[in-house]
């Protein structure tokens, strides 16, 4: 059984010439560490969009644990759907604001420690202005922040983007740390540019090219074709889409 499904979803900007995405269906299943990979402009992260309900497709559906997107209140989907904006947007604040952002809002008691401890930040953290924070304990609170919404499904775009190689392994193992850690309940949708990254964390792979899912299988199947299509395209620089 799903936790996502999406049939022939399309979606255009206005006043844009043509489809950003055209015709996208597939599943996600609980318990799923899914990756998205695919040149710039091919509608990733406009995806994971239409997943969190940010945007809505200007046709085909969705549904979220068996129900239609819109049966959903748009609060609680983005509550159980929980979504990191590439670059790891802090709110204004303390660390502790950030964590306790979502709860507040949903009157739930949390403890915000716990939550710095599963992204491996001391509690002294919680005081500091989260925006005066490095690139790679920005993306830590903002996955601590997701995670304190005790959400089903996380989705994160590109949450390794702008880091040294060195920030972008430890991010991404703490990704992989996090899902193994809560597998029996969180499912992970995760978009790539790094195709080592692909290759080291993905349970699946969707590749997304010209607006349309073209490959959907484990890397071990479908990871030469990526790289194939991606290096004759000019779009590949050592293991970097452009």
């Amino acid at each position: 059984m799903s936790i996502i499904r999406c049939e022939n979803l399309g979606f255009r900007h206005d006043r844009a010439p043509g489809d950003i995405l055209g015709d996208i269906s597939f599943e996600v299943c609980p318990s799923e560490l899914v990756m998205i990979v695919g040149a710039s402009g091919t509608g990733k992260s406009t995806l994971l969009r239409l997943l969190n309900r940010l945007q809505d497709p200007d046709r085909g559906q969705r549904w979220f644990q068996n129900k239609r997107y819109e049966e959903w209140p748009i609060p609680q989907l983005r509550k159980r759907i929980g979504l990191a904006l590439q670059g790891a947007v802090m709110l204004e604040g303390t660390v502790l604001d950030n964590i306790l952002a979502g709860p507040r809002i949903w009157h739930e008691m949390i403890d915000p420690a716990e939550y710095l401890g599963l992204v491996h930040l001391p509690t002294d953290y919680l005081m500091r202005p989260a925006r005066d924070l490095s690139g790679g304990e920005r993306h830590r609170v903002a996955l601590a922040r997701l995670l304190a919404n005790h959400p089903d499904v996380l989705l994160l775009d590109e949450p390794t983007a702008a880091l040294d190689p060195g920030s972008r392994m430890e991010i991404g193992d703490l990704i992989r740390d996090l899902f193994q850690k809560w597998q029996d309940r969180l499912t992970v949708v995760w978009v790539s540019h790094f195709l080592d990254e692909v290759e080291r964390y993905a349970d699946r792979v969707l590749y997304l090219e010209g607006g349309s899912m073209v490959l959907d299988g484990p890397w071990s199947e479908i990871g030469k074709e990526i790289t194939r299509r991606l290096f004759d395209k000019g779009y590949i620089e050592g293991g970097v889409l452009s």
